[in-house]
């Protein structure tokens, strides 16, 4: 990927979700971390802790909402304290609700002043699974 963007200049940094060391490493090193490491109920949370430890941004893609509902409780303060952004839901499973809210605000403002909420569902298909499906099973 480096060669075909032209950045040969850019390093790799090896880290593992099982490593604390290595998480630490990566977030010393880097102003940013985006990860897609799902399910973040499993995998998540070593890199959240990482990077509020050593005030490095985090972006994330879940829709567990109860993964980010943790993270909050366990990591707000310390990410605060440490100038870390934590931002999570930046993926499919937020981007449709925050497009459709954004999509019926630009349709116009008098509609909008008299909704406080807006409702949007999503509906999947697909054979059932062998495994079960880990952002339910905390609940």
């Amino acid at each position: 990927v480096r060669k075909q963007v032209g950045r040969d200049d850019v390093g790799i940094v090896v880290a593992s979700a099982e490593d604390a060391a290595s998480l630490d490493e990566m977030a010393r090193q880097a102003r940013c971390v985006l990860t897609t490491v799902g399910p973040f109920s499993l995998y998540g949370e070593p890199l959240v802790r990482a990077c509020a430890r050593n005030g490095t941004d985090y972006v994330d893609t879940t829709g567990e909402t109860t993964f980010v509902a943790d993270m909050i409780r366990a990591y707000h303060d310390q990410a605060r304290a440490n100038g870390a952004i934590i931002v999570s839901m930046c993926g499919f499973d937020s981007i449709p609700a925050d497009l459709g809210t954004y999509f019926v605000r630009l349709a116009g403002a008098q509609w909008w002043t008299r909704r406080s909420e807006v409702a949007s569902a999503l509906a999947l298909t697909f054979p059932p699974l062998s495994v079960p499906f880990a952002p339910w099973r905390r609940l």
